[in-house]
């Protein structure tokens, strides 16, 4: 929730877990929600995104969703790419 003032320790919290749960080196794709009830400015929202390397998103504009789901499918046709070097067939 960037909307959240305290959306960067709740980075921080979730970073944290992760590494507890020794998951810190898996991908992760990190949206930043609520993207409508951010009041700072679209500047300083992009420079957040372009910061913590985020997608944008808003459940209330239809229009956000196209670059998380590009994202998404990029994430899973690299690790098609990865499988099929690796010769494990990834169609039935």
């Amino acid at each position: 929730d960037v909307s959240n003032p305290s959306f960067e320790q709740q980075l921080l919290a979730v970073d944290r877990i992760l590494e507890e749960l020794d998951l810190q080196e898996k991908k992760c794709l990190r949206v930043f929600n609520k993207i409508d009830l951010f009041t700072d400015g679209e500047a300083v929202l992009d420079n957040l995104c372009r910061r913590f390397e985020a997608i944008p998103l808003s459940a209330l504009d239809p229009g956000t969703f196209p670059p998380l789901l590009e994202r998404l499918e990029g994430a899973i046709r690299s690790l098609d790419t990865g499988y099929a070097a690796a010769g494990v067939p990834t169609s039935p």
